[in-house]
């Protein structure tokens, strides 16, 4: 299995005598007469795999217990030990195996052979596994509805270990007789190959699904219950408002929500014209009333430059004639009357100017004072306007505006309202359909059919695989075969294997074995790389109502010596076919009776 090969195969008496044949690498046949023991090699490979039969009662002939010696590619060893019982006298299988292991990884010690349903520890199922590089946890599909089981070596060991009562059946070989279906066998063929065969949503039972789905209804059904308490409420709300065509009003009041807005921003407009006309007019009356304080500045100058000339013409006139003066402005002196007069007169001439500008000063203050009055007054009109724009806004448009929105608010929540009873009838009617398609859904889990599943790639590989060895081992009349879809089994030249001869059937099965261990150490994941078949020509001789050539029999060995490769391979055989090249094959020959042929399996003695 899986680069491990068996070397050596031990039965230990219970004297403590051991009887041992050795096995190599190939094409191995042990071959001799019937009832010489050649079976009971198969048999206790088989109980060493896991078998639930013993090979041989210990009572019968002296011995209880088989071993088995198992050796990789790297020369590692596994050694596997099994006992068998005694059960008030009669044989029975023992449930536990002894490995000796220098195996990385394997650990050497006693394991159960079927494990419990929570194990402490592996089994020597999972060993096995493990020697395959298959997980211990693997769940493959193992019926139509869709039920999983564990896959263990026992799963396919059937088509490792194809034993003399099965070399010539009927079903295919990928079915295994202890089991109801073929489901589970072809599953683990698909994992073997291509991981497949496995279920990723998990299986689900029929009353669990009967349940859920019961389960769903109800829940389906508080729903459409809840909805309709709620549509009630909200109808009743509604109808307490009274108002038939609510989309219609929202219309209407959205107009006039517009037309006030309309209003409010010509009026809004208006003010702030006003208050811009008002802050022009402050800026006015500002520089109007600058303007005045300058005049009235310029004013009280004029006022003490008439008093000093006044004073000053009048104190001149007064004085005498030669009396020494000096001028009041230039400061010089006066030394003669005529300068005397001459400045006199200067004095009233500028007296006289000084009073006309005061004159137009006068004159340009009432001008200012009367902007100025016309400004106060216009203020006070634009401040009026403002105020009253103001109340305006505040006391009639903007009320307005906002009792507009409350009933529109009022109107779209109605309109909600009955948008969401629209929304409820909606829900009621998906989920009234819900429960119909539930109710009428098929509560059974839906067929799984595994030869349909296979891939569809590798199983045309593998029947071009069979059909290739069949050609090669020289059937009667080939023109064409390969494997069925619908039975997973043989077809030569248009007929079904279960159609043929017991010897036929037993050829074709032997070929369609080899082929398939072949296949999975070529294309597989997982290589078990080991065949076991008890009496594949034994059928063929026997089978007097359709006999076979011996061309057929030599044929089969050589193909199977010729193409064995780094697989092993085991027969059990009567008689040989001669013609073939047995060099490359390990032959173990039994007798029976005296002679120099070693007597069984089993030394007696």
């Amino acid at each position: 299995m899986n680069n491990f090969i068996v070397t050596r195969l031990s039965a230990t008496s219970t004297s403590g005598k051991i009887s041992t044949v050795h096995l190599e690498p190939g094409v191995n046949i042990v071959c001799g007469p019937s009832n010489s023991g050649k079976s009971m090699i198969v048999n206790c490979l088989d109980y060493l795999f896991g078998g639930k039969k013993e090979p041989f009662d210990p009572l019968v002939e002296g011995y209880d217990c088989v071993s088995m010696q198992l050796v990789n590619e790297n020369g590692e060893i596994l050694i596997i030990e099994r006992a068998i019982g005694l059960d008030d006298g009669q044989a029975k299988p023992i449930n536990e195996v002894t490995i000796d292991s220098e195996v990385d990884g394997i650990e050497g010690g006693v394991y159960k052979v079927k494990p419990s349903e929570k194990p402490k520890r592996k089994s020597y199922m999972d060993i096995l596994m493990q020697i395959l590089g298959i997980p211990n946890t693997v769940k493959i599909i193992s019926s139509q509805q869709g039920k999983t089981q564990r896959l263990s070596p026992r799963t396919f060991f059937h088509q490792l270990c194809i034993k003399e009562e099965d070399i010539f059946k009927e079903k295919s070989i990928i079915e295994n007789p202890g089991y109801n279906s073929i489901t589970p066998c072809i599953n683990a063929l698909a994992y073997l190959i291509y991981e497949g065969g496995v279920r990723e949503d998990g299986y689900e039972d029929p009353e669990i699904r009967k349940a859920k789905k019961k389960a769903v209804i109800a829940y389906i059904s508080g729903k459409i219950s809840s909805l309709e308490s709620k549509r009630e409420e909200l109808q009743e709300e509604i109808e307490k408002a009274g108002t038939a065509d609510v989309e219609t009003l929202i219309s209407e009041m959205m107009d006039e929500i517009s037309a006030a807005d309309a209003e409010i921003t010509k009026v809004q407009k208006e003010s702030q014209k006003l208050l811009n006309d008002i802050y022009e007019t402050d800026d006015k009356l500002t520089l109007e009333k600058q303007l005045k304080e300058r005049y009235r500045l310029l004013h009280s100058q004029y006022d003490s430059d008439v008093k000093r000339l006044e004073f000053i013409i009048e104190g001149e006139s007064s004085k005498p004639d030669n009396e020494q003066s000096r001028c009041p402005f230039c400061d010089s002196e006066v030394h003669v009357p005529r300068d005397r007069e001459s400045y006199i007169e200067a004095s009233k001439a500028e007296l006289e100017k000084v009073r006309l500008q005061i004159n137009d000063l006068r004159a340009l203050e009432d001008e200012t004072d009367e902007r100025i009055s016309v400004l106060d007054s216009r203020q006070a009109s634009l401040r009026a306007k403002s105020s009253s724009v103001k109340d305006l806004l505040a006391k009639e448009f903007c009320p307005k505006a906002e009792k507009l929105r409350e009933e529109l608010a009022n109107y779209q929540r109605i309109a909600q309202l009955k948008q969401e009873v629209d929304t409820l009838d909606a829900l009621s009617s998906e989920f009234s359909m819900d429960i119909f398609e539930k109710s009428g859904e098929d509560e059974s889990a839906p067929v799984f059919d595994a030869k349909e599943m296979f891939d569809t790639s590798v199983f045309s590989r593998l029947s071009s695989a069979v059909c290739q060895a069949i050609r090669e081992c020289n059937y009667p009349e080939f023109r064409v075969a390969g494997l069925s879809q619908s039975t997973f089994d043989v077809v030569v030249n248009g007929k079904d294997k279960r159609h043929e001869g017991k010897g036929y059937r037993a050829f074709l099965n032997t070929l369609y074995a080899f082929t398939l261990m072949k296949f999975i150490e070529d294309e597989g994941i997982h290589k078990p790389k080991m065949l076991i078949m008890d009496s594949p020509i034994l059928s063929l001789k026997q089978d007097v109502t359709d006999p076979a050539s011996d061309d057929m029999k030599s044929s089969l060995f050589s193909y199977i010596i010729r193409n064995c490769g780094s697989c092993q391979v085991l027969i059990a055989e009567n008689d040989i076919p001669e013609n073939v090249d047995y060099s490359d094959a390990n032959i173990i020959r039994f007798g029976r009776g005296e002679g120099t042929l070693r007597q069984g399996f089993l030394v007696r003695g």
